[in-house]
């Protein structure tokens, strides 16, 4: 049966935690009757134990953070570190987002916070892109030296607490012009996997989820998990309003029935 990873990143939204409160217990109420899909709600820090709480013990519905710390413990005033995210009931950690990037995290800035994310037992879902799609395939290089830096010292075994989120800049936030295409999506997929056979072997880099993120809509979404192949989806402004991401599950279901019926 076909998993699809949907993760819901909300950035810094909403406001207040109330509202935050809201708005996932509208996404709980929209995956009640969900067979395919696993949902992941990456909140800001300050909202994590509430709606960890709102959620429950849900398995298909938990919560994720959007980035981590690069140090364990001690003197480092505003850090929220990999240990304390678990102890919250955090599953997932998103790191190298584009915002990050633009904010100066270098690659080997993200692969730091990979190695403690792995340590702490947590999944690391892993942001690469490019900011330009030339027409000569120089980004593709752009992508191998994030994915390789990234996973530099990841051992094989950790594998199975990899996701990679592909996000080409210029398709994300309210100035991208448009999405990528799903068949643009699949090529950039395809190469993802034969840079992650190096490290991990095809047959893993064959099970490692990839994700297509930037610009997704409930009208879009079908089709690169249809036609892109894309494991799931990184969901940003689409993610701030129920009905929009409930459109978005649903498409995720109607994916997997399809892809099981073709089974």
């Amino acid at each position: 049966m076909r998993k699809i990873h949907l993760i819901a990143n909300w950035k810094a939204n909403p406001k207040e935690l109330s509202d935050a409160k809201r708005l996932a217990l509208g996404f709980k109420g929209g995956l009640m009757k969900a067979r395919f899909t696993d949902v992941a709600l990456a909140v800001p820090h300050p909202f994590l134990f509430s709606v960890g709480e709102v959620l429950g013990k849900s398995e298909r519905c938990r919560i994720a953070a959007q980035d981590v710390s690069p140090v364990n413990e001690g003197a480092h005033t505003g850090s929220v570190t990999a240990s304390m995210l678990k102890s919250l009931g955090v599953r997932e950690v998103i790191v190298g987002h584009s915002e990050r990037r633009a904010q100066g995290l270098t690659d080997e800035g993200v692969r730091i916070r990979v190695e403690k994310i792995l340590k702490s037992g947590l999944t690391v879902v892993l942001c690469v892109g490019e900011r330009e799609r030339d027409t000569h395939g120089a980004y593709l290089k752009t992508i191998e030296s994030q994915l390789l830096t990234a996973l530099k010292n990841v051992q094989k075994s950790k594998s199975g607490r990899l996701i990679v989120a592909y996000e080409p800049v210029w398709a994300i936030g309210e100035d991208a012009q448009s999405a990528d295409t799903p068949a643009g999506f699949r090529e950039v997929a395809i190469y993802i996997r034969k840079v992650l056979s190096g490290p991990f072997g095809p047959q893993a880099a064959l099970t490692i989820p990839v994700l297509y993120g930037g610009s997704v809509t409930p009208e879009n979404a079908g089709t690169f998990l249809s036609e892109g192949h894309a494991s799931g989806l990184l969901v940003g402004r689409a993610s701030l309003l129920a009905t929009s991401f409930r459109s978005i599950i649903e498409e995720a279901e109607r994916v997997g029935v399809t892809s099981t019926r073709k089974q």
